[in-house]
């Protein structure tokens, strides 16, 4: 059995750049097993944009993100982390 504080969405130092604009800037966030998580912020904040990086839709420039799931067969848990970070 898991614990109920364990991180199933972690996000460290996470930073996105379209070309000079910079629309993540060190984003870090955890969403604990259990809890509910809601992104709220302006059109073009960038909350869309931390999602896809989160689930390397898209690269992003530097950090990186863990995201855990169990599955419903009881097979281990699923980790998925973003590549190594690139120099900007």
């Amino acid at each position: 059995m898991t614990d109920q504080n364990t991180p199933v969405i972690e996000i460290r130092n996470l930073h996105k750049a379209y070309g000079e604009l910079e629309v993540l800037k060190g984003v870090d966030m955890v969403a604990p097993r259990g809890h509910v998580v809601s992104l709220i912020g302006s059109s073009g904040s960038g909350k869309s944009t931390l999602l896809r990086c989160a689930d390397l839709l898209e690269d992003s420039q530097q950090g990186g993100s863990s995201l855990k799931a169990n599955r419903s067969s009881g097979a281990a848990p699923a980790t998925t982390a973003t590549p190594p970070t690139r120099p900007r």
